[in-house]
Formats: C-alpha cells, sequence, structure tokens
C-alpha cells in the first residue's frame, strides 16, 4: 500500500574506523592477519544524492535506520546534514531515525552537537559497546572503549537517546551486568544483548 508511510534502511558508506574480526569489510588472510577487504570502494552517498533519493518521498516516511554491512554510519561526510534534512523533508512529523555506530568516531564536541541536534525529535542512537576496557577492543579492532564511553555520554548529556548493544562472546559474557549497571549511570536510555552470530563454524 504505496499510501502508507515508508520505512528505509541504508547503508550511507562503507567506511568504518573499526576493524572488528569477521565482520564483512574483512577478512583473514592466509597468515592469520585480519586485513581490510581491497575491494571496498570507501565512498558514501552525500546530501545531494541523499536529496536525489528523496525526492518523491516528502514527508512520507515513518522511519529511517542507518546501519551498514561494510561501513559505520557517522563516517558518512554529510551526515549532520542528512539527518537534518531527514527530519525537515523526509519524515513524517512523527517519523523516527535509528543510527548505529561504533561510537568511536569523531570528537566528543561533535557527539555534544549532534545531541543538541537530535534533542527534541525522535531518534537512536545504538552504540556496539562489546565489554569493558580490558575486553571491548578484542571483538572492535581500532575502537578505544574510553573514547566511546565519553562520545556517547556527551552527546546523552546534550539531550540524545542512546542505547548500549551488548554482543556477548566467551571473552566478555561475565561483564553483562557491570556493564549494565555502567549504562545506567551514565544515562543510556536502554541496554540490549545478544549472542554473536559469529563464528559459528568454529
Amino acid at each position: 500500500n504505496i499510501n502508507r508511510p515508508f520505512s528505509f534502511h541504508m547503508e550511507l558508506t562503507d567506511k568504518c574506523n573499526a576493524r572488528c574480526v569477521q565482520c564483512e569489510r574483512n577478512f583473514i588472510d592466509k597468515d592469520g592477519v585480519l586485513k581490510e577487504r581491497p575491494e571496498l570502494w570507501k565512498t558514501e552517498i552525500t546530501i545531494g544524492q541523499f536529496k536525489s533519493i528523496f525526492k518523491n518521498y516528502q514527508k512520507q516516511t515513518s522511519n529511517l535506520t542507518f546501519c551498514g554491512n561494510f561501513g559505520d554510519p557517522l563516517f558518512a561526510k554529510d551526515i549532520f546534514e542528512i539527518t537534518d534534512y531527514s527530519y525537515t523533508n523526509v519524515l513524517t512529523p512523527r517519523g523516527d531515525i535509528q543510527i548505529n555506530t561504533n561510537g568511536g568516531y569523531k570528537s566528543k564536541e561533535w557527539w555534544s552537537e549532534y545531541g543538541r541536534l537530535l534533542k527534541d525529535k525522535d531518534h537512536m542512537i545504538v552504540f556496539g559497546i562489546d565489554g569493558l576496557e580490558d575486553t571491548h577492543h578484542l571483538y572492535r579492532v581500532n575502537t578505544r572503549f574510553d573514547k566511546v564511553i565519553e562520545n556517547a555520554k556527551a552527546f546523552i548529556d546534550a539531550g540524545g537517546w542512546a542505547r548500549w548493544s551488548f554482543i556477548r562472546f566467551g571473552h566478555n559474557q561475565h561483564q553483562e551486568d557491570e556493564a549494565r549497571q555502567l549504562a545506567k549511570k551514565i544515562g543510556f536510555a536502554s541496554f540490549e544483548t545478544s549472542n554473536t552470530q559469529r563464528f559459528h563454524k568454529n
């Protein structure tokens, strides 16, 4: 029924700062070294392209989800402008945005500004934080736990809504309760867990 509001799930970029083990953007070579796939385009949807994509869907979308198989949405250079444009031109008056991110990119000042942009709008930023300081980086390679927490706190303190997404692994599952308490202390709106679907062959 094309008269009902649309819902779109978009991958804005295939760029990312992390090298998560067994993420589709990475591979383990014959020597056992974790590497980035050379065939990645390392590009993104620009604000101009985004406007063109949605030119026929003005005010007709109830939900936009920005989450990728290859990239982190925060690496799209126009993410701020895309977010702002989505609320003013694409979404219905009660429409919302969800963004999934590792949270380790950009400064705390940028995250504060982003929180202020979203403060009075329906949204949820899902931070992938898989453990605590001594375990998070074991899967989220190239990210720093303290940096992710700093960014999340800046976003929340500025009025943003955030969810802590915790993937259970053998190396971090004993920390779930402690992570849940930390999330509550920082001000995360919710805490979700899932069992990894990676490593199913081993």
